[in-house]
């Protein structure tokens, strides 16, 4: 597991700090999965464009989906 953080709520602050501290020690990340939560995806877009990850692109999918997503991975 890369990382994880605990806070009281989820505040635009509590997920910049921890996709910061998450995208020093990620190389090369493809991929980004969570909820679609409108202020993680801007936090996501803000943090890789500072970091220049170019090949970085958001994916947003429900915890619902997830099971056929994995099935389809698969094939």
């Amino acid at each position: 597991m890369p990382g994880f953080v605990i806070g009281s709520q989820e505040a635009e602050q509590i997920r910049t700090k921890f996709q910061r501290k998450l995208t020093r020690r990620l190389r090369g990340a493809m991929l980004m999965i969570s909820d679609t939560e409108a202020g993680i995806k801007a936090d996501v877009k803000e943090v890789l464009s500072a970091k220049r990850h170019s090949t970085g692109f958001w994916s947003a999918i429900e915890s619902s989906f997830f099971p056929g997503f994995a099935r389809q991975a698969h094939r």
